[in-house]
């Protein structure tokens, strides 16, 4: 690889820089160990080769000496059993032809054998020249050392001159040049990555791959023998006297006393290293040489067979061989006593495959390609070939397919269990313009017979008709009914019917096999045509014989004519005359086969012309869409483009009437769901009257707003037909209606103050005791949920709405969301939402369901009995309605958090009810005004309070009054208590009556739960009064850790709790006890934990004693 080293310049700023550089052979011992890796792998490609020639050795042995056995063992059985002569003589051949082909076989994977034994020498010895440079290089590096020291001694020498007020002139030499050959060093590797020299050894390693492959062992012989191995090792040793030069000069550097002398000695071994590499006969040129040899040096050529005999692959000369038949008989019927035709022309073509596929033909002798013959039998040259070369006949894409002709009059077939076998030798041009000869593989010749018949073109082996009508067939056929008719003719033009028909005929397979007019050629054979003078009116309109209208030329162009001879006529349009078709030996003049075919005369119809498409756009609504076509626009884009000058109305409508006017997606009118399109005839002369309409009802259209970019459009190909095709055309044109959406309903406002999130979160409150609201005795959820929009829009004169852009015909609605994202458990049924009229009680969009609960519903007033209402339904109003007393509709419930300084609980807001709006802007389209979310908040809270305190050490025990443990607080911050108050406050006086009003079933402490603020550490029990309910530790396990010696109980006596220690173990230090206690009522069961203090007897605060 090429290299380049700095300038004298840049080397004097290194070592005013006090830097030290060294030029190193470092790059050329990677380059040669590179060369060295791919000589390693090419040399266990080869082992791999040796490996694989051996085993195919041994493979080929044992499976021909077990033909051999097996051959053998049968001979022996005929001659034991006194077979016949002829059968004893064909199983010795048979023995013989198997030695035989073993001893060929040997013999060609011995000469592979031997090829690649030379070419792994070859490459050891290049090898090893190859580390004996790479030592050299190695060598040179311990030089380079010593030169580093003289380096070193330089910058010595420098350091010295700056102390003579030289320095400020040596740096500013340096800081000039430094630029200049930093520009050189970039310069320097864009010609390195241009070269890619890189690219060229990976290239050389991937095509080194591709020779030495098992299928191509001979062309990895070839190769080695074809490339000139010594010249590159001349080439070598030329490197490696280079490189001693090289080693020898570097004692120069010993006595170099200047930057001048050292810059010199320096660019002189770069200039020879270069010139090793880049110069004439160096390694760019072995890699050339090499590549050029490796694309297009011929390695191998192998048969492509189309005929195995035996297994065997084989060359067929085909024999052409007849009885002549009886005209008139579809060629089934033969010539009495008519002797068998044989025709040979001694030729045939056999293709070969190229290997490589990118040799060109240039590159081989084609003037001395020859076959040489032998016999299966004693596998000796012949003399005389029985077969000859005559000519390549094509060479593309890696496939040569030669010419062979026969140099003898006798049989191919030797008979005698005997037979003919070839090689194709092609002689492949070397690099010193000698010839090596490459052969392929033996192939057999054999001699064929065949008889062709009659066939269709294009070629179909499996079609009914595929040898074309027999007689009886063809004339019972019926004229105008399409029957048997192969091709149609426009009655003004010729046809030559030779392009429809080729030969056929049955290979040693029973196959049907095609052999075209060119090969039909060879044998003389070729095909004839005649018009029969029989009569053909079967079924024909006024009995028309039909065989009057065609004339036919003997090579079979055949043109129409009428009875009286006047040719090219249109009243011969529509007939059907039957033409014979002949396969005809021309030398002998014998007829070899007979079939019919028959032709139509058809009429040429003008090409259809498209005329400008109509586009009209609607916007979706309530009613019908009606599209117009005035005759105005017929005129300017229809009549005028029929011709140049155009037609007028009335004209236009003879040739193209209205009733006659066809387009597909016909009309479809079924009561309210309506698609017509009518065209109408006027003879209004202002071109304003319609001339067709197309109306498309909103039950037709559907539903738009799933489509995509919200539009659908509907198309009609209109055909205007003629009735005089052959003058004026077919008009066709396409009609488009296309349907967008109107501005789309939405929110025309909002009541700010009712959302918690705004315009996403809507809290749902109970109804407060007290007010207007309550109708019942019990708390219930009963809210109108539009009362947060605000009724800004009109929807119809005068009636104020909250949804915006409502059509006449619209509806709305609105329902539970389908997905519930935040509830799990929760769901809607999706069916049938989109129905109107069904019973409010029924419609599942109103319910949203636990299971087979509905856990809450939409109840709506004023008006709306059914599923999406009616029209101008602005004052219906939807609320929202949770049963009490269900578990079922508990989780959907947000509990209140801890209150504020106010007193009043916080809102939660982790269980969110999704709520959809929705419009209709007609009874198919249905559109998404807003999706929200709803949060029930709960009507009351539970609170732990920690008043009094329990004391060890009493004998019945220390008591709590359980009615000052838990306090019960409403949403609005409003006390709930069983007793009445004492001096109660505004938020206090109302406690018994929303003690009524919560439906509060019960508060229960659950004693057997409670828990103490005890635990293990270090291995002894301690209070940690920090510890939460669930890591507290019960009284049981209390008792267990200390060996039953604690024993804490506590029970319940009225409304007292009561605390014992039963174990007699004094309690010195205070902990707490934790008791969980549960408020049902209404919407639920809530859960809090009392913690109350436990104090050592005599421990208890006072302010504890007067609570």
């Amino acid at each position: 690889m090429k290299r380049k080293i700095f300038s004298s310049l840049l080397l004097v700023a290194f070592l005013c820089a006090s830097m030290s550089m060294f030029v190193s052979c470092k790059d050329y011992e990677d380059d040669i160990n590179a060369n060295k890796d791919d000589i390693t792998a090419l040399q266990n490609q080869l082992a791999d080769l040796q490996t694989t020639l051996s085993n195919e050795l041994s493979s080929v042995r044992s499976e021909f000496n077990t033909q051999i056995s097996d051959a053998k063992a049968q001979l022996q059985a005929a001659i034991d059993q006194k077979a016949d002569q002829a059968t004893v003589t064909a199983l010795e051949a048979r023995v013989a032809t198997l030695e035989g082909d073993l001893a060929a076989k040997e013999a060609a994977l011995n000469v592979k054998i031997d090829a690649v034994n030379e070419a792994v020498t070859g490459l050891d010895g290049r090898l090893e020249s190859v580390e004996e440079a790479l030592a050299t290089i190695t060598a040179m590096t311990g030089d380079f050392e010593e030169l580093q020291k003289t380096v070193n001694d330089l910058k010595g020498r420098v350091e010295a001159l700056e102390s003579l007020d030289i320095a400020t002139i040596a740096r500013e030499a340096v800081a000039k040049d430094l630029e200049t050959q930093q520009k050189a060093l970039e310069d320097f590797k864009q010609q390195i990555a241009d070269a890619d020299y890189q690219g060229q050894i990976d290239k050389l390693k991937e095509q080194i791959e591709a020779l030495p492959t098992a299928d191509d062992l001979k062309d990895l012989a070839d190769k080695l023998e074809a490339y000139d191995i010594e010249n590159i090792e001349k080439r070598v040793s030329a490197a490696e006297e280079a490189i001693a030069e090289l080693q020898n000069s570097l004692s120069d550097y010993a006595t170099v006393t200047s930057v001048d002398e050292l810059e010199k000695a320096l660019q002189k071994q770069i200039d020879d290293l270069n010139n090793l590499i880049s110069g004439e006969g160096g390694l760019n040129d072995n890699i050339n040489t090499l590549t050029v040899f490796v694309e297009k040096l011929l390695n191998s050529i192998s048969l492509v067979p189309d005929l195995y005999v035996g297994g065997i692959e084989a060359i067929e000369f085909r024999i052409l061989n007849y009885t002549p038949v009886v005209p008139g008989t579809s060629g089934e019927v033969s010539v009495l006593g008519a002797p068998v035709v044989n025709v040979d022309n001694g030729q045939t073509t056999a293709t070969y495959r190229l290997n490589p596929s990118s040799v060109k033909e240039e590159n081989i002798d084609a003037e001395n390609i020859d076959f040489v013959a032998a016999t299966a039998e004693v596998r000796a040259v012949l003399d005389n070939s029985p077969v000859a070369f005559n000519g390549i006949e094509s060479f593309k894409n890696g496939l040569m397919t030669v010419k062979l002709k026969k140099t003898t009059t006798e049989s191919l077939d030797l008979g005698n269990n005997k037979t003919y076998i070839v090689a194709l030798k092609v002689p492949r041009f070397n690099k010193d313009n000698t010839t090596t000869d490459i052969y392929s593989e033996n192939s057999r010749l054999v001699q064929t017979t065949f008889r062709p018949r009659i066939a269709k073109l294009a070629w179909n082996a499996s079609d009914a008709q595929h040898h074309y009508a027999d007689s009886a067939s063809i004339w019972n056929s019926k004229v105008d009914n399409k029957e048997l008719v192969t091709t149609e003719v426009y009655y003004n033009e010729t046809k030559n019917l030779a392009e429809l028909v080729t030969g056929c005929y049955l290979n040693g397979a029973d196959k049907h096999t095609q052999i075209t007019s060119d090969e039909l050629k060879k044998y003389g054979i070729a095909f004839r045509f005649a018009i029969p003078s029989k009569t053909y009116n079967t079924a024909a309109p006024n009995g028309t014989d039909q065989q009057k209208f065609a004339t036919v030329t003997p090579e079979g162009v055949i043109s129409s004519k009428l009875p009286d001879g006047v040719t090219n006529n249109m009243a011969c349009v529509g007939k059907e005359p039957i033409v014979r078709i002949m396969l005809c030996d021309t030398v002998n003049n014998k007829l070899l086969d007979e079939r019919y075919m028959k032709i139509k005369w058809s009429q040429k119809m003008l090409e259809d012309v498209t005329l400008d498409d109509k586009a009209d756009n609607f916007v979706l609504g309530c009613n019908d869409v009606k599209a117009e076509m005035t005759w105005d626009w017929l005129i300017t884009k229809v009549y005028a483009k029929v011709q140049a000058e155009g037609l007028d109305q009335a004209t236009f409508e003879k040739i193209y009437p209205a009733d006659k006017i066809e387009w597909n997606a016909k009309n479809t009118n079924e009561g309210t769901v309506k698609d017509i399109l009518e065209f109408k005839t006027t003879t209004n002369e202002n071109g304003d009257a319609l001339a067709a309409t197309w109306v498309l009802s909103p039950d037709f259209i559907g539903n738009v707003t799933n489509e995509k970019d919200q539009k659908k459009v509907f198309k009609k190909e209109i055909i205007f037909k003629s009735t005089m095709p052959a003058q004026y055309p077919d008009l066709k044109m396409e009609w488009t209606i296309t349907i967008t959406l109107p501005e789309l309903p939405a929110i025309a406002g909002y009541f700010d103050t009712y959302w918690f999130e705004k315009y996403n979160t809507y809290d749902v409150l109970p109804v407060q005791y007290g007010t207007p609201a309550q109708t019942e005795n019990k708390v219930k959820y009963y809210n109108n949920l539009t009362s947060a929009f605000g009724y800004t829009s009109e929807w119809g004169k005068g009636n104020n709405f909250f949804i915006k852009n409502m059509t006449e015909c619209g509806s709305w609605d609105l329902q539970f969301s389908v997905v519930q994202e935040h509830i799990s458990g929760y769901s809607v049924l999706n069916k049938n939402l989109d129905d109107a009229g069904i019973n409010n009680d029924d419609f599942n969009g109103y319910m949203l369901n636990n299971g087979s609960y509905v856990s809450a519903r939409l109840k709506w007033e004023n008006g709306r009995t059914q599923s999406w209402g009616t029209s101008y339904d602005t004052e219906s109003t939807p609320y929202l309605f949770v049963p009490r007393n269900r578990e079922d509709a508990w989780n959907l419930i947000n509990p209140l958090a801890q209150a504020d300084e106010k007193g009043i609980p916080a809102r939660t807001h982790d269980k969110k009810i999704n709520m959809s709006v929705w419009a209709k802007i007609n009874g198919h389209n249905k559109v998404l005004v807003k999706k929200y979310d709803v949060c029930l908040i709960a009507p009351i809270r539970v609170d732990a309070v920690s008043k009094g305190g329990f004391e060890e050490g009493i004998v019945n025990g220390s008591v709590v009054d359980a009615g000052k443990l838990v306090s019960i607080t409403d949403f609005r911050g409003y006390a709930v208590a069983k007793t009445a108050i004492g001096n109660p406050t505004e938020f206090e006086k109302y406690a018994v009556q929303l003690w009524n009003y919560y439906d509060v079933k019960s508060i229960e402490f659950h004693l057997d739960k409670a828990k103490y603020t005890l635990a293990v550490n270090d291995g002894s029990v301690v209070a940690n009064n920090d510890l939460s309910y669930a890591d507290a530790m019960t009284a049981s396990k209390l008792s267990e850790l200390t060996n039953k010696a604690v024993d804490l109980s506590l029970s319940q006596s009225g409304n007292n709790i009561v605390f014992k220690n039963n174990g007699g173990s004094n309690v010195e230090e205070m902990f707490y006890v934790y008791v969980p206690v549960t408020v049902e009522y209404a919407y639920g069961k809530l859960t809090e934990y009392v913690k109350i203090p436990v104090y050592p007897r005599g421990q208890v605060p006072a302010s504890v004693k007067r609570r």
